[in-house]
């Protein structure tokens, strides 16, 4: 039997940092302002003109309330747009922080020097070619499935010496990002390929692969933009961490004769039948607890 630990560790950190000004000079009509698409801010330049027409312009007024709803983070105003020679603006800042530890536990009973293969996961259409033909007659699509998800082959051979040789295939594939119709699918896939000598029961880490990847992107006007200090006033900034590292363990248990075989069997069987009856316990709780 061939146990397996699969555990990911994923950390995302985002920050945005962005301030719109506007300035309206002699009228309400602005003749100046900076606008940046920093995602999670509202929009300037429509609640700007939603006040200038007093709610009369219904496209500005909803483009306004649409863009204040899905503000996120801090969200500052300062200044007065509704006058004369006047300055505003809105600051916006928001950070995301996300982890996730992804385990897995498969296992596999496999018999000396024959390859056993398992799969979690899901086969996705992958398009391999399409014809439109002439004036979109006969057109045609073919695809193909590709397995996405976590996958082990390994090869048990058993020395003298109660010792394992595995020959070890092991793949934690996923699609990146989501689905949209008429878009390639792009996967992300992190393999390890390796033969490992264990002793009977030993625990082994197979490696750990280390992924980061860093994203900074800053929006700025021209010469304003990179004065010291004042210049944050005329630019958007954000930036991105990406860290994920994925770290397998294997052992090897060598199942001599049926009573070892029976005795691991009993021992899974009953791990399930007792998380059956805990759960089956926590549900009558839920519904004694309701009724009462």
């Amino acid at each position: 039997m061939v146990e397996a630990i699969i555990v990911e560790l994923s950390e995302t950190a985002a920050q945005n940092l962005g301030v719109e000004t506007l300035y309206t000079g002699g009228g309400d009509v602005p003749i100046g302002a900076t606008s940046y698409d920093v995602g999670s801010g509202p929009n300037l330049l429509a609640i700007a003109g939603s006040a200038a027409s007093d709610g009369t312009d219904a496209t500005l007024g909803q483009l306004a309330t649409s863009s204040l709803l899905a503000s996120q983070g801090l969200v500052a105003g300062f200044g007065d747009f509704t006058g004369a020679g006047n300055f505003a603006g809105i600051l916006s800042a928001v950070a995301n922080d996300q982890n996730s530890n992804i385990l897995s536990t498969p296992s596999v009973i496999a018999m000396d020097n024959t390859l056993s293969k398992l799969l979690v996961g899901q086969e996705i259409p992958i398009t391999t070619g399409e014809s439109l033909g002439s004036s979109n007659v006969n057109a045609f699509r073919t695809t193909s499935r590709e397995e996405v998800g976590i996958k082990l082959e390994v090869t048990p051979q058993i020395n003298e010496g109660s010792s394992v040789i595995l020959t070890i295939k092991q793949e934690v594939s996923s699609v990146a990002g989501t689905y949209a119709s008429g878009v390639d699918l792009i996967t992300n896939n992190r393999t390890i390929e390796t033969t490992v000598l264990a002793d009977n029961g030993q625990i082994i880490v197979l490696g750990g692969l280390i992924d980061e990847d860093i994203q900074e992107n800053i929006s700025k006007v021209p010469i304003l933009g990179s004065i010291p200090l004042i210049g944050k006033l005329f630019q958007s900034s954000s930036s991105q961490v990406i860290k994920k590292k994925l770290f397998v363990f294997i052992r090897p248990t060598i199942l001599i004769d049926s009573d070892s075989i029976n005795e691991l069997s009993a021992e899974k069987y009953n791990f399930i039948k007792a998380e059956q009856l805990s759960r089956e316990s926590e549900i009558n709780l839920i519904d004694l607890t309701k009724s009462n």
